[in-house]
């Protein structure tokens, strides 16, 4: 399960979702404000990515981490990697020593690997017995993603109240700009 902690920022500000819209009146800046989470929601899923930089809690169950294999993050690009936590035997909540992993694939699809010799302590068997707090998003979200976003803004703006009867992250233009950053595969 995945969680925002602490959401982001939009990466479009109101007034450059209206000067890319042409508009000068403030009429609508609600409902333009609306749409830009609702463009950034569905570029950040049709990405499967963290636009702006978020902090998330990834909680998995107990038989996620048996082996002691990596542990991959989802909604990449990783920033950061700020603890573990997880539920012993008793079900007292720990704090997982830093020493015992290490974060990996920072600014890309990352994760948390054991360093050498250590292992995953009893746990709690069952869902979410560890929560992996990190920071994922672009400090600096690239111009492609951000022109898609905007594109979306604009398209949804134009035709609200008419059906739309296909994705609109499907547009060839959006389509485009957006390849380059999808996320693909586990």
């Amino acid at each position: 399960m995945l969680i925002p902690v602490a959401p982001a920022d939009p990466i479009i500000s109101l007034e450059d979702a209206k000067q890319h819209l042409r508009i000068d009146h403030t009429d609508d800046d609600a409902y333009i404000t609306a749409l830009i989470r609702a463009a950034e929601t569905a570029v950040s899923e049709r990405l499967e990515r963290t636009l702006g930089v978020t902090t998330w809690d990834y909680r998995i169950g107990s038989e996620d981490i048996c082996g002691g294999f990596d542990i991959r993050l989802p909604t990449p690009p990783l920033i950061e990697v700020l603890s573990v936590k997880y539920f012993d035997t008793d079900g007292a909540e720990q704090t997982y020593a830093p020493a015992n992993y290490r974060a990996f694939g920072i600014g890309g699809r990352g994760g948390i690997r054991l360093t050498g010799g250590a292992s995953w302590p009893s746990l709690r068997y069952g869902p979410e017995a560890v929560t992996i707090r990190y920071k994922a998003g672009y400090a600096d979200v690239p111009e492609p993603i951000r022109q898609a976003v905007k594109l979306l803004i604009g398209q949804l703006y134009a035709q609200r109240g008419e059906m739309v009867q296909e994705n609109l992250t499907e547009d060839p233009a959006i389509k485009n700009l957006l390849a380059p950053y999808r996320v693909w595969g586990v």
